[in-house]
This record gives C-alpha cells, sequence and structure tokens, in this order.
C-alpha cells in the first residue's frame, strides 16, 4: 500500500538517534559526577579526607563528560 504512513518510531532519523544517545550518555556521566561528590562529601564527614587527583577527575567527568555531551546532544 503507497499511501500507508510509517509508525512515529519508525520515522526517527539517524541524527535523533544519535542525540539521543548524546544525552543518554551525559546523564551517566552526570550520575558518576554525583556520585563522586556524595563520596567526597562522606569522606569530609568521616574525617578520611580524599586525593587531590580525584577532584580533577570529578570536574573532568563533570565538565567534559555532562557538558561536552549535553551539547552535542
Amino acid at each position: 500500500m503507497e499511501g500507508e504512513q510509517k509508525p512515529p518510531l519508525a520515522r526517527i532519523s539517524a541524527i535523533q538517534k544519535e542525540s539521543r544517545w548524546f544525552i543518554k550518555t551525559a546523564l551517566l556521566f552526570l550520575l558518576a559526577t554525583v556520585g563522586m561528590g556524595v563520596v567526597f562529601v562522606l569522606c569530609n564527614v568521616s574525617g578520611r579526607g580524599y586525593s587531590y587527583e580525584y577532584v580533577v577527575v570529578h570536574t573532568h567527568v563533570g565538565l567534559i563528560g555532562f557538558v561536552l555531551n549535553m551539547i552535542l546532544g
């Protein structure tokens, strides 16, 4: 049948699918960033402290992982 329309999900272009993957990846990076922040707070409360290298990783994951993927998405 020539006049049939495809279901809405079948009409999603490759670019839209790619954008969804970028946004989903950004949300995973946000979850990792928040998790690392919670660990930092718990370390401070317990008096254990943490290494400066972890702060660099936390910043990198937050800024590069979350922000860049969200912009690209």
